[in-house]
């Protein structure tokens, strides 16, 4: 549904890639929302279809995607949470070292990475299982067949060129984590709150409670509660057995990278009488 740090794809725009690619002359392709849903569901009747949509922002950008039909299935995957969305919720935990190198093999090739093996389980370490880390990772190896991997591990290893060098075309990490900061909007209180607690809980290490989290950010338990909750939602805190939190390390490096706005003096968002 959109490249990591791009906006989202309208509906509208999807379904009428979808009819061209069911057949439809793109002439004939409406731009109505209401009637190239209604071509839709009457293309895939008694087929069966599947239908993938990768990157979901929010649950409104899927729900017009859904085929009625008996025959179809359909696979999203979303950096954020989308708990309203009637559907398997599936965890995907990080990839693991063998994983992780075997990722890197399909993308920069099996020669390459058994003539280093060392800097290949290496690099896998530094995008710590993030396979978009790893695809980045294994594009710019596959892009720069003269290159070492182990000049690439060696860049990856300095935390101040890290994101940086996850980068490939228009493809960042950098970009996937704004994407996700962007929607905590400032111009709600809560997401506001939340955004400024990312800025701040990258200093807490592996994981760490809410408790500490609201001592870190300086806020009351039940707001620092709800900031930790909208940042969840986003796909910027990861939680984790015990009541605790984490933070994806390349997701820390952005936040550290946000951090030092928090230098000039922050003022909490107040709602006035009239808007309550």
């Amino acid at each position: 549904m959109a490249k990591a740090g791009a906006g989202p794809l309208a509906p509208v725009t999807v379904l009428r890639h979808f009819l061209r690619s069911l057949g439809m002359p793109g002439a004939d392709v409406p731009t109505a929302l209401f009637e190239v849903s209604a071509y839709y569901q009457s293309m895939v009747v008694g087929r069966r279809v599947l239908v993938v949509v990768d990157n979901a922002f929010h649950r409104g950008q899927v729900l017009p995607l859904l085929p009625a039909g008996p025959g179809c299935a359909v696979l999203v995957t979303s950096r954020s949470v989308l708990p309203a969305l009637d559907a398997v919720h599936v965890p995907v935990d990080p990839l693991d070292e063998t994983d992780s190198v075997r990722l890197l093999s399909l993308l920069a090739g099996d020669a390459r990475v058994t003539a280093e093996p060392r800097a290949a389980r290496e690099i896998a370490r530094l995008c710590h299982g993030n396979p978009l880390a790893l695809s980045i990772a294994g594009a710019r190896c596959a892009g720069r067949p003269q290159g070492s991997l182990a000049g690439l591990a060696a860049r990856l290893r300095d935390p101040a060129r890290t994101l940086d060098e996850l980068r490939v075309a228009d493809l960042t990490m950098r970009s996937s984590y704004a994407r996700s900061y962007r929607e905590l909007s400032a111009h709600d209180p809560e997401h506001c709150a939340a955004a400024r607690a990312f800025r701040r809980l990258c200093t807490l290490g592996a994981s760490f409670s809410a408790t500490r989290a609201a001592e870190a950010i300086g806020a009351a338990l039940p707001a620092t509660e709800r900031a930790l909750d909208c940042l969840v939602t986003v796909g910027l805190l990861t939680p984790v057995a015990g009541e605790g939190f984490r933070m994806p390390d390349l997701a820390g490096l952005y936040a550290r990278e946000l951090a030092p706005r928090d230098q000039v003096r922050y003022r909490e968002p107040v709602l006035s009488r009239s808007a309550i």
